[in-house]
């Protein structure tokens, strides 16, 4: 088994890509000093990009292993996860966002946690580069995380993650939603579960576009609600 995967989640964000593979060297030589980790593995889901990302237009470091998961249609972001966790050889597995808001040396503070016994890690982002709205949108859904899924969480859809592989074997079928930490904090509740929050920075993205105002608020929260109660349903026994 693979020491560690790291699954980049990619939408038409070639160059968010390739910026955080040319990290990988530097990552992983501080991953081979501070845990001892010999094989790490690059994993690429292409959720149908136009033009699709291909290994040969990118800058890569000779000595990375990278390979590519390529749907053949627009999934979605839980889907593009799940696709990320299923694919992946790792005994430690993180999954982040391609446009590059989240560098990998992140992951080295989260690896301490995961590595210690915890089966989630999320991170709580203290400085957030984005859109007053977008803060605000935050806010809302993780009040609503909290009281329909009476879950206790910080930071509920922040674009990098650490999944054990022991958690990872009890996901499946995610639904398909443009989110997915409200699913993962369900299934860790369901489970019983250890999750934990690590302080983290979201610098400015480097590639990818920002979601637009949303311009029927009062219907995309209607969606957010049905979708958190189907969570409650699904794994309602540990949330009830």
């Amino acid at each position: 088994m693979t020491d560690v995967s790291v699954c980049l989640l990619a939408y038409n964000e070639e160059v968010g890509i390739e910026s955080l593979l040319k990290q990988s060297v530097l990552f992983k030589n501080q991953l081979e000093m501070l845990f001892g980790f010999q094989e790490i593995e690059f994993l690429i889901v292409d959720d149908c990009s136009d033009p699709p990302i291909k290994l040969e237009d990118l800058e890569i470091p000779n000595s990375v292993n990278v390979r590519v998961v390529r749907h053949d249609v627009n999934r979605g972001y839980a889907k593009a996860t799940e696709s990320a966790i299923k694919s992946s050889h790792g005994k430690y597995i993180y999954v982040v966002d391609g446009d590059g808001q989240h560098p990998l040396t992140q992951i080295i503070e989260m690896h301490y946690f995961l590595r210690s016994g915890a089966d989630l890690v999320l991170p709580n982002r203290f400085y957030r580069a984005e859109r007053i709205s977008r803060r605000y949108s935050s806010q809302v859904l993780k009040f609503l995380v909290r009281l329909i899924l009476n879950v206790n969480v910080r930071d509920v859809n922040g674009g990098i993650k650490g999944i054990s592989r022991n958690f990872a074997e009890r996901i499946d079928d995610l639904q398909e939603a443009n989110l997915v930490n409200p699913e993962l904090l369900a299934i860790a509740r369901f489970h019983t579960q250890r999750v934990v929050s690590v302080p983290v920075v979201q610098i400015e993205r480097i590639d990818g576009t920002e979601s637009r105002a949303i311009s029927k608020p009062l219907g995309q929260l209607m969606k957010i609600v049905k979708y958190l109660f189907g969570l409650r349903w699904k794994y309602h026994s540990k949330i009830a």
